[in-house]
């Protein structure tokens, strides 16, 4: 698994790396601080609840339609871009833990 060799990232940035979808193995980056994956094909997001220290979210301009659950379980999270994407309504977990969402 690649993301197992680099468990250790803080970031992760694959912005326009036309990507459909995320591995399921980036959950063993469990120090990720901030995942940017703009612009690729993505309709969601792998769980990433085992990556508890996550705190920036960046997914404009990807085909996403509805945000995952578990977003609202990311208790580090604090700021979630999903611009430019299909998106019908924000998760009210994250709109009540005052989330910045755009």
């Amino acid at each position: 698994a690649f993301f197992a060799r680099f468990c250790n990232l803080s970031k992760i940035d694959v912005s326009g790396a036309r990507l459909p979808m995320l591995p399921a193995t980036i959950v063993t980056c469990r120090g990720l601080l901030e995942l940017v994956v703009d612009g690729n094909g993505l309709t969601t997001l792998p769980d990433l609840r085992a990556c508890a220290k996550l705190r920036r979210i960046s997914c404009c301009r990807c085909r996403i339609i509805q945000l995952p659950a578990w977003l609202g379980e990311c208790t580090q999270l604090v700021e979630l871009d999903a611009s430019a994407n299909r998106i019908a309504s924000p998760l009210p977990s994250l709109r009540a833990r005052g989330v910045d969402s755009f």
